[in-house]
């Protein structure tokens, strides 16, 4: 067993077990990564595959462990992989993926689980340009920041589109929704970046900080790369992926894009869960209160 201890000022990855560091228990076995703290689950059909939980909010609460999920593509998942998701009382798929995608690629499906189209992108749309409607317009209590590149103009176009408004409303309804013991994944294909704008919305609305939420996306872009190989990242790949993190690069100016949409445009996520997403006071603290402790 390796521990290694990660400072994340200083450009690495953290996955809290306080406000500060890092101790990842790696295990290998069988050629695969075991994460003792349980943040990435090791299947055969997903790469991607992590838990959302462990990082400390702003008040000094920190994100449920085995409550929220986000993944790559589930079509692929083995009869273990399967039971191994069963035997986590996961019983909701939010897929954001593209209905071309949903019905090609269909997600293999566990005992207990539903699955419910989130597609998070206008298909009717391809450009970048953003579309708002009149009433996004009207939420807006500041001028929104100009995107990063490419994929911070896709990013800031999905917060403000109709499409993908409610694709993130009904990722809400549907953790609101879970009973105590029940557990909720998002996906897409790769892991990336439709499920990393997901995951930083939610841990925004958490209360998590923004390197914490950069780091966490980062992760992703790493662990994509072995998702395409169809391998597990050995104990040297995992440490070289944290010695190349970077959270002042072109990928975290993308997922900075989200955090200054909804901080700067819509004068924060409250206002945004509220006022765009239509939820009520009481929805935003129920779901404070179902996703940390």
């Amino acid at each position: 067993t390796k521990c290694y201890k990660i400072i994340c000022n200083k450009h690495i990855y953290e996955c809290i077990q306080n406000s500060m560091f890092l101790y990842i228990n790696i295990l290998l076995k069988r050629g695969g990564l075991f994460c003792m703290n349980d943040r990435l689950i090791i299947l055969d059909g997903a790469v991607n595959f992590r838990d959302l939980g462990g990082y400390v909010t702003a008040n000094g609460r920190s994100v449920c462990w085995k409550k929220i999920y986000r993944s790559d593509r589930l079509d692929n998942l083995t009869m273990q992989d399967m039971e191994i998701l069963a035997q986590k009382h996961i019983v909701t798929d939010c897929d954001l993926r593209t209905s071309y995608e949903q019905s090609y690629w269909r997600d293999r499906l566990w005992d207990g689980v539903a699955h419910y189209d989130c597609h998070i992108y206008n298909e009717e749309d391809i450009t970048y340009e953003n579309q708002i409607t009149t009433e996004t317009v009207n939420n807006l209590i500041n001028s929104l920041p100009v995107p990063q590149g490419i994929v911070g103009r896709r990013y800031q176009k999905i917060l403000l589109d109709k499409t993908g408004q409610m694709a993130l409303k009904r990722v809400f309804q549907e953790i609101l929704s879970l009973d105590e013991n029940d557990a909720l994944v998002f996906h897409c294909t790769a892991g990336k970046d439709r499920t990393g704008l997901v995951a930083a919305v939610i841990l925004l609305g958490l209360g998590v900080k923004e390197e914490d939420i950069i780091a966490d996306y980062l992760l992703s872009n790493e662990l994509y790369l072995f998702s395409i190989k169809h391998t597990l990242p050995t104990d040297d790949d995992l440490q070289n992926i944290i010695e190349r993190m970077n959270l002042n690069g072109v990928d975290a100016l993308s997922i900075q894009t989200i955090i200054q949409t909804i901080n700067q445009g819509f004068g924060g996520f409250d206002n945004y869960f509220l006022k765009v997403l239509n939820f009520s006071k009481a929805d935003l603290s129920e779901f404070r209160n179902k996703l940390t402790v």
